[in-house]
């Protein structure tokens, strides 16, 4: 048999598998729709992996680069409105008033909302009875909820 070391043979069981499986070892087809698949699968468990650490450092740079663009972008939008208000052109009124509601969302999400999820997530940490007097201590009285 070519593959086999002339003059050897192998009587016993173990033997005669693990010659065989070297001999079809070598022969052994891997379809590549599978390793498409596999590598398809490696990259998508990497791609969400990285998705939470990519947005992080997107958030703090569109978040710091906001807050000092947003004065410039919240006048741009009122000079904007107003031109488009005055001339009569309607598609300057939309652009005027689409940047001035944008920074206005702007602000109320990085101020209100963030710091409310924050909040209630720190509250979740706490133990039950301890939400509650934390509750009543944020609003003064009463212990009603956020």
């Amino acid at each position: 048999m070519p593959g086999f070391l002339v003059g050897t043979t192998s009587t016993s069981l173990a033997g005669t598998i693990s010659n065989v499986s070297g001999q079809h070892a070598r022969h052994i087809a891997v379809p590549g729709r599978l390793v498409f698949y596999v590598a398809a699968f490696i990259i998508f468990v990497i791609v969400l992996l990285a998705i939470p650490v990519i947005w992080g450092a997107v958030a703090e740079a569109c978040s710091s680069a906001a807050e000092k663009a947003a004065p410039g972008t919240f006048f741009l939008g009122l000079g904007v409105l107003f031109t488009g208000l005055v001339a009569g052109v309607e598609i300057l009124d939309i652009v005027g008033a689409s940047l001035v509601g944008l920074v206005v969302i702007g602000v109320i999400v990085d101020n209100y909302l963030t710091a409310a999820v924050l909040y209630r997530q720190a509250l979740a940490v706490l133990k039950p009875g301890m939400e509650s007097s934390m509750l009543k201590q944020a609003s003064g009285s009463g212990g009603e909820r956020l």
